[in-house]
């Protein structure tokens, strides 16, 4: 059967031109890559689709301006009940309807919400790794194995390739195995063994991890732990519950700037 890997409505109910030109770059794009693409035109369609190819899609691309509640309630019991797997790219445009948010905090998908030039980038950053073989690895740490398996779970979700350890000395060792490929590094600051600060410290001291881009995740909101963390290394201190969304659209700024200089 056909490896179906992008699927993406049209927007038939919004006035926006975007709205095209995201679904040009979703189809000349990976169509030009080998990549099967199906372009439904109505929900029922889509439907069809889901139930046919779920277990086999990679990605979806959904424009929120064509669905209301009921149509989107539809579809994610679609997605659920057919076990797809998608990472949903959910492109917002303005709409009246609150509760949509509602469905999509409570569905048990992982998705991503953008506007449709972040939608374009991301996907066309997408197709430009898959085609050099390029992979957007990142290193993770935490002590806590809960927070590791959602955060791995949402940053693979997302796109990266993800390395975790339990403490900052497993951090530090898979860093130095993986150097010369590890596009950014998250720790944890409060970890036995190596804690996070001592960790970042060892990390910058080496050539490929000077200027990388490292963040903090932390359960400390003491003022004075936060600038403990940034002064000893790390870019950015993030304290948990860790937005998720806001994290993977942080990482991928950092790293495009740090690529980019």
């Amino acid at each position: 059967g056909i490896n179906a890997e992008y699927m993406g409505t049209i927007p038939v109910r919004s006035p926006e031109v975007k709205g095209m030109s995201l679904v040009k770059t979703v189809f000349y794009g990976l169509k030009a890559n080998t990549s099967a693409v199906f372009l439904p035109k109505t929900l029922t369609e889509l439907l069809n689709l889901i139930r046919l190819k779920g277990d086999s899609l990679s990605r979806l691309v959904l424009n929120l301006a064509t669905f209301d509640a009921e149509e989107l309630k539809m579809l994610v019991e679609c997605l659920v009940s057919t076990g797809c797997k998608s990472k949903l790219y959910l492109v917002a445009i303005s709409f009246k309807d609150v509760s949509i948010y509602e469905i999509l905090q409570n569905a048990s998908l992982s998705w991503n919400l953008v506007g449709f030039q972040e939608a374009e980038i991301m996907l066309n950053e997408e197709i430009a790794a898959k085609r050099s073989g390029k992979r957007t690895l990142i290193v993770f740490a935490d002590d806590d194995p809960f927070n590791v398996k959602i955060t791995k779970h949402q940053l693979e979700n997302a796109g990266f390739e993800v390395l975790t350890g339990n403490n900052g000395e497993e951090a530090v060792n898979i860093f130095w195995t993986y150097r010369q490929e590890v596009k950014a590094v998250l720790l944890d600051s409060e970890m036995p063994i190596m804690d996070g600060r001592t960790a970042v410290k060892t990390i910058r001291k080496s050539e490929e991890g000077a200027a990388l881009p490292i963040l903090c995740i932390t359960g400390n909101i003491g003022e004075d732990h936060q600038q403990s963390c940034l002064r000893s290394g790390f870019d950015m201190v993030l304290t948990k519950p860790v937005k998720f969304q806001e994290l993977i659209e942080l990482l991928g700024y950092m790293i495009r700037l740090h690529e980019k200089y």
